[in-house]
């Protein structure tokens, strides 16, 4: 779901490292994805993230290879 704060990411396994932390989970859609973020685990079993369009890259599934934007 999408909505003004962002996309629902639903936390299945919290790694703390220090200074950050690893945080796997799923999105609405059921796509598996890894956060790194400064700082301690999250309080909720879910978070609102957004995406810079920056930072992300497509692949195509069938080959491996990027896709261009």
């Amino acid at each position: 779901m999408v909505d003004a704060k962002g996309l629902a990411f639903a936390i299945d396994l919290v790694e703390p490292l220090g200074p950050e932390t690893l945080i796997h989970g799923r999105l609405p859609c059921g796509q598996l994805l890894t956060l790194r973020r400064p700082g301690g685990p999250p309080e909720t079993g879910v978070l609102n993230i957004t995406l810079p369009d920056a930072a992300l890259h497509f692949f195509n599934a069938a080959t491996g290879e990027r896709v261009a934007r």
